[in-house]
């Protein structure tokens, strides 16, 4: 992975959280809203009544039962420390990648991040460049915005 690329993936990891539109995803506060952010949208929505508090329990309720939009919001909330979660890198590392596993495209994404930038995990490029290519497979408009400025050199690999 070229060196460039992880400044860009530290400003994507550290810049990206909005609790003023807790809990919807990324792409969908950047006007791109894939599946699961719109999956999101329609949860919160049926949520106007319930305290923070409420909320974050029935996220937590529906990560646990394998929901992958709810795991990628938990592990945002995990990530951010936000929403009366504690911040906790691998914890938050680890919901992305149950979503990540799920075909999530935001959880794809952020794990790219995270594998890029060593945090909740050991830095690995090669990892990191697998979860941004899955992302923008996946449609994720900020992983193929990446993907673009940044094309694989000859012989990464998967590139």
């Amino acid at each position: 992975m070229k060196a460039a690329l992880v400044p860009v993936l530290i400003v994507v990891l550290c810049g990206c959280g909005d609790s003023s539109s807790f809990p919807r995803g990324g792409a969908a506060r950047q006007g791109n809203p894939g599946p699961e952010d719109l999956r999101l949208e329609a949860m919160a929505d049926s949520w106007k009544g319930l305290t923070r508090t409420e909320r974050v329990e029935a996220i937590i309720l529906l990560a646990r039962s394998g929901d992958a939009s709810a795991r990628f919001a938990l592990g945002n909330l995990y990530r951010e420390g936000k929403g009366g979660v504690a911040r906790d890198d691998k914890k938050a590392f680890d919901l992305f990648h149950a979503a990540a596993e799920q075909g999530h495209a935001g959880a794809q994404f952020n794990l790219g991040a995270m594998y890029g930038n060593g945090v909740g995990v050991p830095r690995d490029d090669a990892e990191a460049m697998r979860w941004i290519r899955e992302a923008a497979g996946n449609g994720h408009p900020m992983a193929k915005k990446m993907l673009e400025r940044f094309p694989p050199a000859k012989g990464d690999r998967d590139g």
